[in-house]
């Protein structure tokens, strides 16, 4: 249990930075792109968007979507000096690490996909300029027990909904504080699945709160059946009318036997 809760293993994490503090290789926000670069795991270059590396024979060969490659045109690329190399085009960026490629693209990972320079000073951290603003890739350091933590903190302040697990919407993505509920059929699973969790969570950890949040789901679950009078048939959604924050889904919906939900 000791190895589960509090080994350390590295998740990357990506926040939106300031492009003008940068301090680009060579100058300044403006400078061109770099078109070669050279690390430990080799040297690198962009032929005609394309990205080439140099082999232990003096070669040089295309990395192509055979190597796992992930981009079709490439306009930047950076190698950190512990063997990391970072790569950006148009679709976004690609990062080589322990042999591996992996895309980054969205906006999760950066403000737009279009990808114009890229600073890599290893696995811990790559800075990212895109058409429409910059990002810091970088990789933090965190338990099990610590992910859980914080995915817990966003249900608790997003997906909450009277006990019910369920989809948030985000009129615009910077927003969180401006999120709704949406009701709907699937409002069911996501609680029941996170019933579940914190049964384990409680089993395992003996926490107070995990079993206090299992109850209260557990009471949302149990009135869905309660609210149809039909012992063994659950309704799928269930909302009070008017509820603040919330969007029913399409579907079919009835009014409750008393009169204020459906």
């Amino acid at each position: 249990m000791d190895t589960l809760r509090l080994e350390p293993y590295r998740q990357y994490v990506s926040e939106r930075v300031d492009a003008g503090t940068i301090a680009w290789p060579g100058g300044g926000l403006v400078a061109a792109s770099p078109s070669n670069a050279s690390g430990r795991s080799g040297s690198w270059e962009i032929r005609a968007d394309e990205l080439w590396c140099g082999t232990r024979s003096n070669r040089s060969r295309r990395v192509t979507p055979a190597d796992g490659f992930p981009l079709r045109k490439v306009t930047s690329v950076s190698a950190g000096p512990d063997g990391t190399v970072a790569a950006g085009g148009p679709d976004g960026l690609a990062l080589l690490q322990n042999g591996r490629w992996r895309y980054f693209a969205g906006r999760r990972w950066l403000p737009v996909d279009d990808v114009r320079r890229v600073l890599c000073s290893g696995a811990e951290e790559v800075l990212v300029l895109t058409a429409s603003g910059a990002s810091r890739i970088a990789q933090r350091r965190m338990t099990l027990a610590e992910k859980a933590a914080e995915y817990e903190r966003q249900i608790v302040e997003r997906h909450d909904r009277g006990g019910y697990v369920t989809v948030c919407l985000l009129d615009d993505p910077d927003d969180l504080d401006r999120s709704v509920h949406e009701v709907s059929d699937n409002d069911g699973l996501w609680t029941a699945m996170y019933v579940a969790a914190q049964a384990f969570r409680f089993a395992v950890t003996g926490e107070a709160e995990a079993r206090e949040r299992a109850r209260r789901s557990m009471a949302a679950l149990l009135e869905l059946e309660r609210v149809t009078g039909i012992p063994g048939f659950p309704a799928r959604a269930l909302a009070a009318k008017g509820e603040p924050k919330a969007i029913l889904s399409h579907g079919e919906w009835h009014d409750a036997a008393d009169g204020v939900r459906v």
